[in-house]
Formats: structure tokens, sequence, C-alpha cells
């Protein structure tokens, strides 16, 4: 499923989101809810929901869940006819625009994540449809939840993929850290079941991307730009309507933690909190590996050279140079 984001809330947007081109696609998202003309066109369009394919699904980086507003537009698209995955899929350079794809359906936003059982369980709201009878949006919810459910699926994949047969205890115990996390844990809060971590489990987590680092367990791989704005997506929905948080851009390298922000959403964001910012997680370990090479006399200037690394002041990288260098 394609993962779009969101436009920024000035007029133009901002060339170094990751999310840019959204601005061509929300051409694509005029219509503010799906309006059918008659019977046999809402039946039309609630079979194609129904039916579709995961990725004739779509979700963007504020959580709703997109569909083509035409009726039962998807069956009408030979398979063969559409995008491929790949030119579907967001990748760092951007989603594609409708210009590339001229005969694409219109999206709509047809619901939104909301917080749920758990952050890996988040529940769907259905936005509009208040034409519907009370059985089609049971289906169409259905549908819809069943799509936030294999959302996280695919973005815990690497994790799932490693087979609790062949791990021991402790490596059983990271995994699952790292999964309730959406693959990013502090080394300190798995540190009993790292100590016991026998070095054949060490070897499997190399090979399935997992990187043991002196102050996060992490998967780089979900660093990425749409794992990113999923991740990003499930804590905005987990945060709830009014809390207080601001989802990292997948370029950002650091950002301020709002006042009152929930530590625990950044981390799973893959931006831990440390001092006053959240800090993407490749360059936690890329600054305590500074901080140990420089020594606690060379720590002055590498400030410096950290605040260009985070994109911040020198004062606040200092905060966050001896947050990490503390553990």
């Amino acid at each position: 499923a394609k993962t779009a984001g969101a436009a920024p809330p000035s007029s133009a947007p901002d060339p170094a989101h990751p999310f840019a081109a959204l601005s061509g696609l929300r051409a694509r998202l005029a219509p503010a809810s799906v309006d059918f003309d008659d019977d046999q066109a809402e039946g039309a369009w609630v079979e194609g929901l129904v039916a579709a394919a995961h990725d004739d699904l779509h979700l963007d980086a504020e959580g709703r869940i997109l569909f083509p507003a035409a009726p039962a537009a998807v069956a009408h698209v030979a398979p063969q006819a559409r995008p491929s995955k790949a030119a579907r899929t967001m990748t760092d350079a951007g989603p594609p625009t409708p210009d590339a794809h001229p005969t694409a359906p219109t999206l709509v936003p047809v619901a939104r994540l909301t917080r749920g059982a758990s952050l890996l369980l988040p529940d769907v709201r259905l936005l509009g449809l208040t034409e519907l009878g009370a059985g089609a949006r049971a289906r169409v919810q259905r549908r819809l939840q069943a799509f936030a459910r294999d959302v996280v699926s695919d973005l815990c994949a690497p994790l799932r993929a490693l087979s609790s047969a062949q791990l021991g205890p402790a490596a059983r115990g990271v995994v699952y850290q790292l999964e309730q996390g959406l693959g990013t844990v502090l080394v300190r809060d798995a540190a009993e079941q790292l100590a016991t971590l026998a070095d054949a489990d060490r070897a499997r987590f190399a090979e399935a991307g997992i990187e043991v680092g002196a102050r996060l367990v992490q998967v780089p791989a979900l660093l990425a730009a749409q794992p990113l704005a999923v991740r990003g997506a499930l804590c905005r929905a987990h945060a709830g309507e009014g809390a207080v948080f601001q989802a990292p851009s997948p370029r950002q390298a650091s950002l301020r933690l709002p006042r009152g922000a929930t530590p625990r959403l950044y981390m799973a964001c893959g931006f831990p909190p440390y001092g006053t910012r959240a800090v993407r997680g490749d360059l936690v370990e890329r600054v305590h590996r500074a901080t140990r090479e420089a020594g606690a006399a060379g720590r002055g200037q590498l400030a410096r050279k950290v605040a260009r690394w985070l994109a911040c002041p020198p004062l606040e990288a200092a905060d966050v140079l001896e947050a990490i260098a503390d553990g």
C-alpha cells in the first residue's frame, strides 16, 4: 500500500520533506467524501472496496486511509494497466505524481486510524460515508480494519520473519520489545535480555537486519522514509485527538520535543528523546561513537559538529550529546 505524506501547514510545501510531492497528489483528494448517484453506484463502490487488494488502499502520513472515489474504480482497471507496486509505493524521492499515471482514479479519505487496544492494534473510524446503510458500513469497517492490521504486519515483517523456534528466550524477549516499539528499543531497557543473548542469536539478529548498538537496538531498514511515515501515522493514531504529538518528518535529523510530549511515542517513531530533542536512531549511535572518540575534553568542540548533524542550536546539541553519553 502506498504511504503518502501530509502536506505541511504552510501554503508552500517544504521541498526538503519527502512527501512534498503530495501537493500534486492532493488534486486527487478534492472530494471530502464519496457521493453516490444511486443505490447501484453505492453498491458497486462498496463491493469494490470490500474486494480491493491491499495495494489498492492507501495510508497517508496523517493516518487517513484513501480509496478511489469512483464506484468500483479499481475493478475497472486491468491489473496489467495499474502502476507497479514499486511505482505505487513511497520512496525516499517522494510519491509518484498523478501526471505519471494520468488514468489513476481520484482518491478520497474514507477512514482514519484511531487509538486502539495498543500501538500495534489501531482502530479505524469511517470518514463521511453517511449515505451507507448499517450493513454496508459494517462491511467497509471490517475491510479497513483488516487493512490497518496488514499495514502493521508489513511494517513488522522483518521482526516477524524471525522464527521463535530458532531463538533463545533472551532473543525472543528482545524481538518482542522491538515489535512493541515498532523497531526501536533502548539498550538499557533490554539490558537483562542482551546480557544473556547467545552468540548464535546475535548472528541471527545481524542476518535479519537487527542492529544491537551501544544505546539502541533497532532495525535500520525501518528508518527509511516509508516505514518512518507509517510509524508516525500509527503513533499519531495512538496518541489520540488533542494529544501533544508531532510526527517527525522522515528527512529530519531531530526535532525539539513539544512540552508535555510522550517519550515512548517518539521512540516508536524511531526518534528516541535525548535532552530537549528527539533524535533519529541512526544519529544517536553516530553521536555516541563521536563522543567516545572525542573524550570529555573534546565535547565542547564536538557539540558544534553535532549541532550540524542534528540541525539544531549548539546549546541544544550539547544537552543531547551529554544525554547520549550518559546513556
